[in-house]
């Protein structure tokens, strides 16, 4: 509704026109009411909303930790490490940048991005394929705002993808995924749910490594998966955010594979440790440019575009440059060596995982004591003996063991912090959590190592015992805690 102004008001609202606006769209107004503020009408989907696990476990952290209490912060999975210098130098130097850039980014810097994931990966990205937005997180949604399809997940995935789809009132299908597949969705089982209604646009979401597994796909899993992405014409999501912290190198992209099919995101935030610069950039195929077109029409009506100087710093990023070569070189050896040190503690002491292959992440299954941590819990009042759900401090006690009692008692008992894997998709009663193991400092990590290699177990060990202290102690703490059970 428009309430008109005019010049002789000097493109003012008269009040009368606005309480007469109002009466005719909505009855009796009362003019004289105030200190009430405006009457409640929200969103009924996001208000039923909760904050993002990953970031509300990480507020609870920092709370305890200004309490005194001494937590391992396994629960965010943000950089250790600082940005490079190189980067750093290039932001400083371009702080005077004040213009809007144009909203896709700036062309320069898509030029670099598109010749960057095509010298890796050898795909045929132009330019005028670059998206260039606020973070990957904010392009996602973007894009599945842009196209009307459900949202295929394998379960588990990263805790934002499905409720970003449910603020679009968009449907959300999870495929089931095992340990004993290495967390890997197997083609059979994409085959058999788009059997049942082919013609159904989807998209698919794939995060190689994975968060919150650290699962990587490799050529011949990726060749398979494409084949049934191509018979039913899903739209792939490739999100290789963390695709340059894989341990041994770069992994292999499911651009190569459905190049026609296949949107790649990525960003600065986890392999070049700026998830506060806020800098994502999808990679769109060339024939999906009226999709691009659609993006940029929203993005110019919402973010407008990513801040300037950070677009020319991220330049330097993207450049092969020597020194940005041997950081990620670095990065990868000590956070192979972390998850090294996490993995033998935890299955030495009886805790289900699988082996990372890149990333922060590993998902540990602790229900090989479920009947000790459900007597632990009962013991120690984190659920109840009853058949009925009781009250403690002002809150309903759970009848059940699930991930949320055991993510809080793994919090209180080892000072661990984690994430409950139902945040991920997998059911509560499984016992699941997941846990980043990026609790150190990067910066003196990286001095510290120089010029090693970290190419024995040993050495691994020895290095995280004496660098990255905090998850050495995550994992032990872990390993006596279910040890003790």
């Amino acid at each position: 509704t428009f309430a008109r102004t005019s010049a002789q008001n000097r493109w003012r609202y008269a009040p009368s026109q606005l309480y007469r606006s109002m009466a005719t769209s909505g009855g009796e107004v009362e003019v004289e009411r105030k200190g009430e503020g405006p009457l409640p009408s929200y969103n009924a989907v996001v208000k039923e909303m909760k904050p993002s696990a990953t970031l509300l476990i990480n507020e609870i952290s920092n709370q305890l930790a200004k309490d005194g209490v001494d937590v391992v912060k396994f629960g965010l999975g943000q950089s250790p490490f600082p940005v490079p210098e190189s980067v750093c130098d290039a932001l400083r130097c371009n702080a005077s940048e004040k213009d809007y850039l144009p909203v896709e980014g700036l062309p320069a810097l898509r030029e670099r991005i598109a010749s960057h994931q095509d010298s890796i990966w050898g795909t045929r990205f132009e330019p005028e394929d670059v998206f260039v937005g606020p973070g990957s997180k904010e392009l996602l949604f973007t894009l599945q705002y842009c196209y009307n399809a459900e949202l295929v997940l394998p379960s588990p995935s990263w805790v934002s993808y499905a409720p970003q789809a449910k603020i679009m009132r968009t449907g959300t299908k999870w495929l089931h995924t095992t340990a004993e597949d290495g967390w890997k969705l197997r083609p059979d089982v994409l085959d058999a749910h788009c059997r049942s209604s082919p013609s159904t646009p989807r998209i698919l979401i794939l995060n190689s490594p994975s968060n919150p597994t650290g699962a990587v796909l490799n050529e011949d899993e990726l060749e398979a998966l494409a084949g049934v992405c191509r018979k039913y014409r899903i739209l792939v999501i490739s999100d290789e955010i963390y695709n340059l912290v894989t341990f041994d190198g770069p992994a292999p992209s499911m651009a190569t594979y459905y190049p026609e099919g296949t949107v790649v995101n990525t960003g600065l935030s986890k392999w070049c440790g700026a998830g506060g610069w806020r800098l994502g950039c999808m990679l769109l195929p060339t024939h999906l440019r009226d999709l691009k077109r659609m993006m940029k029409a929203m993005a110019s009506e919402t973010f407008s575009a990513v801040s300037a100087p950070t677009q020319y710093a991220a330049m330097t990023a993207y450049e092969d440059r020597e020194d940005i070569n041997a950081y990620l070189r670095a990065s990868r050896t000590i956070l192979h060596a972390c998850e090294e040190v996490v993995y033998s503690n935890l299955t030495e002491a009886g805790v289900k995982t699988v082996r990372a292959e890149g990333g922060f992440y590993n998902t540990i299954d602790l229900s090989g004591k479920r009947e000790e941590l459900t007597q632990r819990a009962i013991e120690k009042g984190y659920i109840s003996s009853s058949s009925s759900s009781s009250f403690s401090n002002g809150g309903m006690k759970e009848k059940e063991l699930n991930d949320t009692v055991l993510a809080e008692m793994m919090l209180r008992e080892a000072g661990v912090a984690s994430v409950s894997g139902s945040h991920f998709g997998i059911d509560s009663s499984a016992l699941h959590l997941r846990i980043a193991f990026v609790d150190f400092d990067g910066g003196n990590a990286l001095t510290q190592l120089g010029a090693s290699k970290l190419e024995s177990v040993e050495e691994q060990h020895a290095f995280v015992a004496n660098h990255c202290p905090h998850v050495q102690k995550g994992a032990t703490s872990i390993a006596k805690w279910f040890s003790s059970l």
